[in-house]
């Protein structure tokens, strides 16, 4: 939706940062699988965003083998700018609804969020059963 090329990061980088911000330190591997993409890929990315000072990588203490990475508050500053933009151009596309719109609006964000909700529990009892 909105480009974040001035502060120097794409949106997939973005989508990135936020997880391994939501998920804390986190494995090459498992950052992978939530994303769906080959590690290969994974790696490119992470190499570029620790060359913007966005990541930083570690040896796992258990295993050596195992790579890890986490946010670093250069990463944190950053996606809290992007979040920023992104409000921003989303209040700029609301001040052009009437109120009306903004209602349905609502009431329709709040109809997609029950039906999401209830998927998800009825997902989770599968799991459990």
């Amino acid at each position: 939706m909105t480009e974040f090329k001035e502060l120097g990061v794409t949106l997939p980088q973005i989508k990135m940062l936020h997880m391994i911000e939501h998920y804390g330190t986190s494995k090459l591997s498992v950052l992978a699988e939530q994303l769906e993409v080959k590690p290969s890929a994974i790696t490119v990315m992470i190499d570029r965003l620790e060359a913007s000072g966005f990541v930083k990588r570690h040896a796992d203490e258990q295993d050596r083998r195992v790579v890890l990475v986490s946010i670093t508050d250069a990463g944190r500053e950053v996606l809290e700018e992007a979040r920023r933009k992104t409000n921003q151009v989303l209040a700029d596309y609301f001040s052009e609804l009437e109120h009306e719109e903004l209602e349905q609006l609502i009431i329709l964000n709040e109809k997609l969020a029950s039906i999401a909700q209830k998927r998800k529990e009825s997902s989770c009892s599968h799991h459990h059963n």
